[in-house]
Protein backbone atom coordinates (compact mmCIF):
# COMPACT_ATOMS: atom_id res chain seq x y z
CA UNK A 1 0.00 0.00 0.00
CA UNK A 2 1.43 3.22 -1.06
CA UNK A 3 0.30 6.72 0.70
CA UNK A 4 0.72 10.24 -0.27
CA UNK A 5 -1.22 13.28 0.80
CA UNK A 6 -0.64 16.54 -1.36
CA UNK A 7 -1.83 19.73 0.14
CA UNK A 8 -3.86 22.12 -2.69
CA UNK A 9 -4.76 25.50 -3.16
CA UNK A 10 -8.06 24.96 -4.85
CA UNK A 11 -11.08 23.02 -3.84
CA UNK A 12 -13.20 23.02 -6.92
CA UNK A 13 -9.99 21.81 -9.32
CA UNK A 14 -9.53 18.96 -6.54
CA UNK A 15 -12.83 17.80 -6.26
CA UNK A 16 -13.40 18.01 -10.20
CA UNK A 17 -10.43 15.75 -10.86
CA UNK A 18 -12.40 13.09 -9.50
CA UNK A 19 -15.97 14.05 -9.86
CA UNK A 20 -14.89 14.27 -13.70
CA UNK A 21 -13.81 10.71 -13.52
CA UNK A 22 -16.78 9.97 -11.87
CA UNK A 23 -19.59 11.11 -14.57
CA UNK A 24 -17.37 9.16 -17.03
CA UNK A 25 -17.40 6.21 -15.57
CA UNK A 26 -13.85 5.87 -14.34
CA UNK A 27 -14.43 6.08 -10.50
CA UNK A 28 -17.26 5.91 -7.91
CA UNK A 29 -17.86 7.51 -4.89
CA UNK A 30 -17.42 4.95 -1.64
CA UNK A 31 -18.00 7.40 0.91
CA UNK A 32 -19.04 10.62 2.16
CA UNK A 33 -17.94 11.55 5.79
CA UNK A 34 -19.15 13.76 7.98
CA UNK A 35 -21.09 15.73 5.52
CA UNK A 36 -25.13 16.36 6.90
CA UNK A 37 -26.22 14.11 3.79
CA UNK A 38 -25.23 10.54 2.66
CA UNK A 39 -22.98 10.49 -0.35
CA UNK A 40 -26.03 9.52 -2.57
CA UNK A 41 -28.00 12.70 -1.98
CA UNK A 42 -24.99 15.10 -2.12
CA UNK A 43 -24.62 17.28 -4.95
CA UNK A 44 -21.89 18.55 -6.76
CA UNK A 45 -22.18 21.93 -4.83
CA UNK A 46 -23.11 20.89 -1.78
CA UNK A 47 -19.81 19.04 -1.63
CA UNK A 48 -17.87 21.81 -2.80
CA UNK A 49 -19.38 24.21 -0.27
CA UNK A 50 -18.63 22.20 2.54
CA UNK A 51 -14.63 22.11 1.64
CA UNK A 52 -14.96 26.02 0.81
CA UNK A 53 -16.97 27.03 4.44
CA UNK A 54 -13.84 25.24 6.68
CA UNK A 55 -11.47 27.15 3.68
CA UNK A 56 -12.78 30.57 4.64
CA UNK A 57 -12.25 29.88 8.83
CA UNK A 58 -8.91 30.51 7.95
CA UNK A 59 -7.64 33.67 6.08
CA UNK A 60 -3.66 33.04 6.32
CA UNK A 61 -3.26 29.28 5.14
CA UNK A 62 -2.90 28.94 1.50
CA UNK A 63 -3.38 25.12 0.65
CA UNK A 64 -5.96 24.22 2.76
CA UNK A 65 -7.70 20.44 0.77
CA UNK A 66 -5.94 17.85 1.36
CA UNK A 67 -5.76 15.13 -1.58
CA UNK A 68 -4.78 11.91 -0.52
CA UNK A 69 -3.87 8.98 -2.95
CA UNK A 70 -4.07 5.08 -1.92
CA UNK A 71 -2.45 3.02 -4.28
CA UNK A 72 -2.93 -0.71 -3.92
CA UNK A 73 -0.83 -4.16 -5.91
CA UNK A 74 -3.42 -5.47 -8.50
CA UNK A 75 -3.41 -8.32 -6.75
CA UNK A 76 -5.05 -6.92 -3.27
CA UNK A 77 -8.63 -8.57 -3.42
CA UNK A 78 -9.55 -5.02 -2.15
CA UNK A 79 -13.98 -4.76 -2.03
CA UNK A 80 -15.38 -0.88 -1.96
CA UNK A 81 -15.88 -2.01 1.69
CA UNK A 82 -12.54 -2.62 2.56
CA UNK A 83 -11.18 0.67 0.97
CA UNK A 84 -13.61 2.60 2.85
CA UNK A 85 -12.49 1.18 5.99
CA UNK A 86 -9.12 1.59 5.25
CA UNK A 87 -9.25 5.30 4.01
CA UNK A 88 -11.55 5.46 7.46
CA UNK A 89 -8.28 4.17 9.89
CA UNK A 90 -5.86 6.37 7.55
CA UNK A 91 -7.84 9.52 7.91
CA UNK A 92 -7.68 8.90 11.57
CA UNK A 93 -4.53 8.39 12.23
CA UNK A 94 -3.70 11.27 10.79
CA UNK A 95 -5.97 13.40 12.71
CA UNK A 96 -8.72 13.89 10.05
CA UNK A 97 -10.95 11.33 11.17
CA UNK A 98 -13.91 13.77 12.12
CA UNK A 99 -13.01 16.09 9.12
CA UNK A 100 -15.84 15.87 6.30
CA UNK A 101 -13.80 14.04 3.54
CA UNK A 102 -14.81 12.12 0.08
CA UNK A 103 -13.56 8.61 -0.73
CA UNK A 104 -13.02 7.84 -4.56
CA UNK A 105 -12.31 4.49 -6.10
CA UNK A 106 -10.98 4.75 -9.50
CA UNK A 107 -10.50 2.28 -12.75
CA UNK A 108 -8.68 4.86 -15.04
CA UNK A 109 -5.23 2.50 -14.15
CA UNK A 110 -4.30 -0.80 -14.52
CA UNK A 111 -3.69 -0.76 -10.37
CA UNK A 112 -6.06 -0.46 -7.92
CA UNK A 113 -6.22 3.11 -6.20
CA UNK A 114 -8.35 5.85 -4.36
CA UNK A 115 -8.53 9.48 -4.00
CA UNK A 116 -9.60 11.41 -0.67
CA UNK A 117 -10.49 14.91 -0.40
CA UNK A 118 -10.85 16.92 2.52
CA UNK A 119 -9.73 20.02 4.25
CA UNK A 120 -6.87 20.86 6.47
CA UNK A 121 -8.93 23.54 8.19
CA UNK A 122 -10.43 22.61 11.30
CA UNK A 123 -13.75 23.92 12.19
CA UNK A 124 -11.99 26.12 14.83
CA UNK A 125 -10.33 28.07 11.96
CA UNK A 126 -7.23 26.35 12.81
CA UNK A 127 -4.95 24.72 10.14
CA UNK A 128 -3.76 20.91 10.55
CA UNK A 129 -0.50 21.07 10.03
CA UNK A 130 0.95 17.97 9.67
CA UNK A 131 4.42 17.85 10.96
CA UNK A 132 7.40 15.87 9.43
CA UNK A 133 7.20 13.31 12.56
CA UNK A 134 3.83 13.02 11.94
CA UNK A 135 4.00 11.88 8.77
CA UNK A 136 6.95 9.83 9.45
CA UNK A 137 4.25 7.80 12.04
CA UNK A 138 1.77 7.58 8.84
CA UNK A 139 4.18 5.95 7.03
CA UNK A 140 4.56 3.48 9.51
CA UNK A 141 0.73 2.80 9.94
CA UNK A 142 0.65 2.14 6.81
CA UNK A 143 2.78 -0.95 7.70
CA UNK A 144 0.10 -1.71 10.22
CA UNK A 145 -2.27 -2.03 7.60
CA UNK A 146 -0.74 -3.91 5.40
CA UNK A 147 -0.31 -6.52 7.78
CA UNK A 148 -3.73 -6.07 8.84
CA UNK A 149 -5.59 -6.27 6.04
CA UNK A 150 -3.04 -8.62 4.06
CA UNK A 151 -1.72 -6.13 1.58
CA UNK A 152 1.51 -6.54 -0.73
CA UNK A 153 4.14 -4.70 0.88
CA UNK A 154 4.78 -1.03 -0.16
CA UNK A 155 8.04 -1.53 -2.16
CA UNK A 156 6.87 -4.44 -4.20
CA UNK A 157 4.17 -1.91 -5.75
CA UNK A 158 6.89 0.59 -6.17
CA UNK A 159 8.63 -1.86 -7.92
CA UNK A 160 5.83 -3.46 -9.91
CA UNK A 161 4.68 0.23 -11.33
CA UNK A 162 7.92 1.12 -12.43
CA UNK A 163 8.76 -2.53 -13.91
CA UNK A 164 5.35 -1.97 -15.66
CA UNK A 165 5.59 1.37 -16.90
CA UNK A 166 9.21 0.64 -17.95
CA UNK A 167 7.70 -2.23 -20.30
CA UNK A 168 5.16 -0.19 -22.16
CA UNK A 169 5.40 0.79 -25.75
CA UNK A 170 4.33 3.89 -25.73
CA UNK A 171 4.43 7.00 -22.54
CA UNK A 172 1.91 6.86 -20.14
CA UNK A 173 0.08 9.97 -19.02
CA UNK A 174 1.49 10.95 -15.49
CA UNK A 175 -1.60 10.86 -12.91
CA UNK A 176 -0.01 13.20 -10.33
CA UNK A 177 -0.52 11.42 -6.69
CA UNK A 178 -0.29 8.10 -7.81
CA UNK A 179 3.52 7.89 -7.79
CA UNK A 180 6.43 10.02 -6.72
CA UNK A 181 7.32 13.06 -9.20
CA UNK A 182 10.86 11.41 -10.02
CA UNK A 183 9.54 8.21 -10.79
CA UNK A 184 6.88 8.72 -13.30
CA UNK A 185 8.92 11.43 -14.85
CA UNK A 186 11.81 9.02 -15.50
CA UNK A 187 9.00 6.26 -16.69
CA UNK A 188 8.09 8.78 -19.31
CA UNK A 189 11.52 9.47 -20.22
CA UNK A 190 12.51 6.06 -20.44
CA UNK A 191 10.23 5.70 -23.45
CA UNK A 192 10.32 8.61 -25.04
CA UNK A 193 14.54 8.78 -25.52
CA UNK A 194 14.79 5.34 -26.09
CA UNK A 195 12.44 4.98 -28.95
CA UNK A 196 11.19 7.90 -30.43
CA UNK A 197 12.75 10.49 -33.12
CA UNK A 198 12.24 14.54 -32.76
CA UNK A 199 14.56 17.13 -33.97
CA UNK A 200 13.96 20.17 -31.76
CA UNK A 201 12.81 20.75 -28.28
CA UNK A 202 9.63 21.93 -29.48
CA UNK A 203 9.24 18.73 -30.66
CA UNK A 204 10.41 17.04 -27.64
CA UNK A 205 8.31 18.43 -25.64
CA UNK A 206 4.79 18.42 -28.14
CA UNK A 207 5.32 14.41 -27.16
CA UNK A 208 5.92 15.13 -23.56
CA UNK A 209 2.81 17.54 -23.57
CA UNK A 210 0.71 14.15 -23.86
CA UNK A 211 2.32 12.44 -21.15
CA UNK A 212 1.36 15.37 -19.18
CA UNK A 213 4.71 16.28 -18.86
CA UNK A 214 7.05 19.46 -20.31
CA UNK A 215 11.06 20.14 -19.94
CA UNK A 216 11.40 24.00 -19.22
CA UNK A 217 14.85 26.32 -19.68
CA UNK A 218 13.69 28.72 -17.22
CA UNK A 219 13.11 32.31 -17.45
CA UNK A 220 15.42 34.47 -19.54
CA UNK A 221 17.52 35.65 -17.10
CA UNK A 222 17.30 32.91 -14.53
CA UNK A 223 20.18 30.95 -13.32
CA UNK A 224 18.59 27.87 -14.78
CA UNK A 225 18.40 29.40 -18.26
CA UNK A 226 22.01 30.97 -18.63
CA UNK A 227 23.74 28.04 -17.58
CA UNK A 228 21.69 26.03 -20.75
CA UNK A 229 19.78 23.97 -18.03
CA UNK A 230 16.73 22.07 -18.04
CA UNK A 231 13.67 21.34 -15.21
CA UNK A 232 10.64 18.86 -15.84
CA UNK A 233 7.88 20.02 -14.39
CA UNK A 234 4.58 17.55 -14.60
CA UNK A 235 1.36 19.02 -15.82
CA UNK A 236 -2.31 18.77 -15.39
CA UNK A 237 -4.89 18.00 -18.08
CA UNK A 238 -4.98 21.77 -19.00
CA UNK A 239 -1.36 22.26 -19.77
CA UNK A 240 -0.86 23.93 -16.20
CA UNK A 241 2.19 23.46 -14.00
CA UNK A 242 1.27 20.57 -11.21
CA UNK A 243 4.83 20.07 -9.61
CA UNK A 244 7.71 21.42 -8.72
CA UNK A 245 10.91 21.60 -11.49
CA UNK A 246 12.83 18.99 -11.35
CA UNK A 247 16.75 19.27 -12.97
CA UNK A 248 17.46 17.26 -15.71
CA UNK A 249 20.95 16.56 -14.40
CA UNK A 250 18.88 14.67 -11.41
CA UNK A 251 17.93 11.76 -13.60
CA UNK A 252 19.98 8.64 -14.49
CA UNK A 253 18.97 9.07 -17.49
CA UNK A 254 20.65 12.40 -17.95
CA UNK A 255 17.94 14.14 -20.85
CA UNK A 256 20.12 17.01 -19.99
CA UNK A 257 19.66 20.08 -22.58
CA UNK A 258 23.29 19.35 -24.20
CA UNK A 259 22.47 15.52 -24.27
CA UNK A 260 19.04 16.22 -26.13
CA UNK A 261 21.17 18.92 -28.45
CA UNK A 262 23.00 15.92 -29.38
CA UNK A 263 20.17 13.42 -29.81
CA UNK A 264 18.49 16.38 -32.50
CA UNK A 265 21.37 16.19 -34.49
CA UNK A 266 21.79 12.31 -34.60
CA UNK A 267 17.94 12.12 -35.78
CA UNK A 268 18.39 15.16 -38.00
CA UNK A 269 21.26 13.39 -39.98
CA UNK A 270 19.05 9.86 -40.56
CA UNK A 271 16.32 8.88 -42.62
CA UNK A 272 13.15 8.86 -41.48
CA UNK A 273 10.49 7.08 -43.24
CA UNK A 274 7.92 8.91 -40.54
CA UNK A 275 8.21 11.57 -42.47
CA UNK A 276 6.83 11.05 -45.98
CA UNK A 277 4.25 8.61 -44.10
CA UNK A 278 2.88 11.47 -42.35
CA UNK A 279 2.81 14.02 -45.46
CA UNK A 280 1.12 11.18 -47.15
CA UNK A 281 -1.46 10.69 -44.60
CA UNK A 282 -2.25 14.61 -44.53
CA UNK A 283 -2.40 15.55 -48.58
CA UNK A 284 -4.80 12.13 -48.67
CA UNK A 285 -7.25 13.11 -45.85
CA UNK A 286 -7.41 16.85 -47.21
CA UNK A 287 -7.88 15.24 -51.10
CA UNK A 288 -11.16 16.76 -52.22
CA UNK A 289 -13.42 18.70 -50.09
CA UNK A 290 -11.23 19.87 -47.26
CA UNK A 291 -12.85 18.14 -43.92
CA UNK A 292 -13.45 19.92 -40.29
CA UNK A 293 -10.58 20.43 -37.82
CA UNK A 294 -12.20 16.80 -35.64
CA UNK A 295 -12.27 15.04 -39.19
CA UNK A 296 -8.31 15.95 -39.43
CA UNK A 297 -7.51 15.29 -36.31
CA UNK A 298 -9.78 11.61 -36.22
CA UNK A 299 -8.80 10.92 -39.83
CA UNK A 300 -4.97 10.95 -38.79
CA UNK A 301 -5.17 9.31 -35.77
CA UNK A 302 -6.53 6.27 -37.59
CA UNK A 303 -3.21 6.24 -39.15
CA UNK A 304 -1.41 6.37 -35.37
CA UNK A 305 -0.67 9.68 -36.38
CA UNK A 306 -1.68 12.12 -33.22
CA UNK A 307 -1.73 16.30 -34.41
CA UNK A 308 -1.29 18.67 -31.56
CA UNK A 309 -1.55 22.31 -31.15
CA UNK A 310 0.39 24.69 -28.98
CA UNK A 311 2.63 27.63 -28.06
CA UNK A 312 6.25 26.96 -28.44
CA UNK A 313 6.50 29.08 -25.90
CA UNK A 314 3.79 32.02 -24.09
CA UNK A 315 3.10 35.08 -26.54
CA UNK A 316 4.54 33.09 -29.73
CA UNK A 317 2.03 32.28 -32.55
CA UNK A 318 0.66 28.00 -31.26
CA UNK A 319 2.56 25.34 -33.89
CA UNK A 320 1.31 21.90 -35.33
CA UNK A 321 2.84 18.99 -34.05
CA UNK A 322 2.20 15.13 -35.87
CA UNK A 323 3.39 12.59 -33.30
CA UNK A 324 3.59 9.32 -35.21
CA UNK A 325 3.26 6.44 -33.00
CA UNK A 326 3.74 3.72 -35.23
CA UNK A 327 6.80 4.82 -36.68
CA UNK A 328 8.01 6.84 -33.21
CA UNK A 329 8.63 10.49 -34.56
CA UNK A 330 7.96 13.68 -33.95
CA UNK A 331 7.79 16.52 -36.68
CA UNK A 332 6.53 20.32 -36.33
CA UNK A 333 4.21 21.64 -39.60
CA UNK A 334 7.35 23.33 -40.26
CA UNK A 335 9.20 20.69 -40.32
CA UNK A 336 7.15 18.81 -42.45
CA UNK A 337 7.34 21.53 -45.31
CA UNK A 338 6.02 25.50 -45.57
CA UNK A 339 2.50 23.58 -46.66
CA UNK A 340 2.18 21.71 -43.64
CA UNK A 341 2.50 24.85 -41.14
CA UNK A 342 -0.77 25.79 -39.00
CA UNK A 343 -1.46 28.78 -41.12
CA UNK A 344 -1.12 26.88 -44.37
CA UNK A 345 -3.40 24.14 -43.15
CA UNK A 346 -6.21 26.31 -42.17
CA UNK A 347 -6.36 28.01 -45.46
CA UNK A 348 -6.12 24.65 -47.00
CA UNK A 349 -9.33 24.00 -44.29
CA UNK A 350 -11.36 26.68 -45.86
CA UNK A 351 -10.79 25.94 -49.51
CA UNK A 352 -13.93 25.89 -51.88
CA UNK A 353 -16.49 26.51 -49.11
CA UNK A 354 -19.11 29.55 -48.81
CA UNK A 355 -18.12 31.89 -46.57
CA UNK A 356 -20.61 31.23 -44.00
CA UNK A 357 -18.63 28.22 -43.54
CA UNK A 358 -15.95 29.61 -43.73
CA UNK A 359 -16.79 31.48 -40.43
CA UNK A 360 -17.74 28.29 -39.16
CA UNK A 361 -14.53 26.36 -39.82
CA UNK A 362 -12.15 29.49 -38.44
CA UNK A 363 -14.47 29.67 -35.29
CA UNK A 364 -13.68 26.05 -34.57
CA UNK A 365 -10.02 25.78 -35.41
CA UNK A 366 -9.91 28.76 -33.10
CA UNK A 367 -11.67 27.26 -30.47
CA UNK A 368 -9.12 24.15 -30.48
CA UNK A 369 -5.68 26.68 -30.32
Amino acid sequence: MLSKITRTKSARKTLLYSETKLTEGKASLLAAENFLKNKESLSFHEKLDRLQDLASLNDTAEKKIAHIFLTFHRQDQLSDKHIVELAKRYMDSAGMGRQPYLVYRHFDTWHPHAHIVSSFILPSGKLLDLKRDQLRELVQFTKTLEDEFSLVKNGHIHEEVIKNMFNEEHAQKIMYGQLDSMSAITSVLKVVLEKYKFHTLDEYNALLRECNLKAEKGNVGTRLYNNKGLAYVVLDEDGHRISRGIKASAFYLKPTLSNLEKKFTLNASSSDPSRQRIQTAIEWTLAGKAPDWKLFQDSLCKEGINVLVQEKEKGYSPEIYFIDHQEKAVFSGESLGSQYTLSALQQRFVQHVNQEEVDIQKHHLRLHL
